[in-house]
């Protein structure tokens, strides 16, 4: 059948390639010399192979095949190589865009939230009821929280988001503004990163252990360790050295304690238990990733 894709009706076999010739011969006949050519006519690929032999009657042998479907072939797998290497090319560029975008949107939240806390501090220094003072204190420590997380988003890439610096700078903020210039704090954390979610709780917790268990103290000790009890199964464990309370007469409906059941519970779908005494206070929190 190739004579008839070669535009001839008979077949070809042992005819005389110059009555065919699809290909020019090449110049170089020395004997034993072999090329080989590619020829397209229409729609069909050719492989076009010349021998040269010392002979008085032949001078060359002319072997043609269809090379068609192996072109094609090739033809397809060059064509999913351009489009795959586009497609990745814009995949990568969309991922670039989204994650510009949204650090850009983490920059501008930060920087509201601390002019909100700047605010606040005005407000707070121009207040006389010592009551009004420690509301906006709480409240500023709070913004700052959720701020400073922010802050370490815009800096870093979303999966190198650490805890431990969500809880150096929690910390630092909360010795801030509710213990004395002197008062020497030790923060230790270990275990994963759950950083974004816990920043608020942490802060109210460390809120909490500065200005109540380590009231009157000239130092205290915080130590925070994170495990993952299985695959999706996290327990966070917070314990300060501080004076110790009775869980039974702690106040429930208080901001603090208000805001960290509510996280827990409603962003976190987990629970919270409470252990004090006077060597100090242990809290457990236990939720689902």
């Amino acid at each position: 059948e190739i004579h008839k894709r070669l535009g001839f009706l008979n077949d070809i076999m042992g005819a005389n390639y110059r009555e065919i010739c699809i290909a020019k011969v090449p110049e170089d006949t020395s004997n034993g010399n072999i090329t080989i050519q590619e020829v397209k006519l229409g729609d069909y690929y050719f492989n076009v192979r010349t021998v040269f032999i010392d002979n008085e009657d032949i001078h060359y042998i002319v072997t043609i095949s269809d090379i068609t479907l192996r072109k094609l072939q090739e033809e397809e797998l060059i064509y999913k190589s351009v489009a795959s290497k586009e497609m990745h090319h814009r995949v990568k560029n969309e991922i670039a865009y989204r994650i510009a975008a949204v650090n850009e949107v983490h920059h501008r939240v930060k920087n509201n939230l601390q002019t909100i806390a700047a605010l606040l501090r005005l407000q707070r220094n121009n207040a006389e009821s010592e009551a009004v003072k420690q509301a906006l204190n709480e409240t500023i420590t709070r913004i700052l929280a959720i701020s400073s997380t922010h802050q370490i988003l815009v800096e870093n890439d979303m999966d190198e988001v650490k805890l431990n610096d969500v809880v150096a700078n929690v910390g630092d903020n909360a010795k801030l503004y509710f213990a004395s210039d002197d008062f020497k704090l030790d923060i230790k954390y270990h275990g994963g990163d759950f950083a974004i979610k816990l920043a608020l709780i942490l802060n109210e917790l460390m809120q909490n252990s500065i200005k109540h268990a380590f009231k009157n103290r000239k130092e205290g000790k915080i130590e925070i360790m994170a495990f993952m009890k299985r695959v999706d199964y996290v327990e966070i464990v917070y314990t300060d050295n501080g004076c110790g309370f009775d869980p039974e007469k702690i106040n429930q409906d208080g901001m603090g304690w208000t805001i960290i059941r509510s996280l827990v519970k409603e962003k976190l779908k987990g629970h919270v238990t409470v252990k004090s005494g006077e060597n100090g206070t242990k809290v457990k929190i236990v939720f689902m990733l």
